[in-house]
């Protein structure tokens, strides 16, 4: 009798597995400590209005001056910042996928993403606060 419970129970718990927002962070290279200054450099195909503005806000908050730039060559800093963000539809448009990568020397050195699933309810979160949190990932 419990044997046809099984099933549906671990259906259900895959499901669940599946319904998350996920900020994660990877580290390539040590650097030595927090830099002072980066560039961040614009991506024209993001189309989130907020976005920019709610990474450097993350960065600046943590005490990194930052400078913004059309293209990685006209960066006077030794650190550059590219990013990408995505929203889809549901009701309302939410953030789906972003990423950040910090780069030294033209070189990565970290890279935070952000994903979150359709399934969830908290997908419709303000866009600044996970922005802000892919930041912190990167140090």
């Amino acid at each position: 009798m419990a044997i046809k419970y099984i099933a549906p129970i671990a259906i259900f718990t895959l499901l669940l597995a599946g319904c998350t927002n996920v900020t994660n962070g990877v580290h390539y290279a040590t650097f030595d400590g927090m830099p002072k200054e980066v560039c961040i450099v614009k991506n024209p195909h993001v189309t989130i209005g907020n976005a920019l503005p709610a990474i450097q806000n993350g960065f600046e908050r943590r005490g990194v001056h930052t400078h913004i730039v059309d293209f990685s060559t006209d960066c006077p800093c030794t650190y550059t910042v590219e990013y990408s963000a995505r929203r889809s539809w549901n009701a309302t448009t939410y953030l789906r996928t972003a990423y950040v990568v910090l780069n030294k020397d033209n070189r990565p050195v970290a890279r935070a993403e952000y994903t979150a699933s359709p399934y969830t309810l908290t997908k419709w979160g303000r866009t600044e606060e996970r922005l802000d949190a892919m930041v912190g990932e990167l140090f």
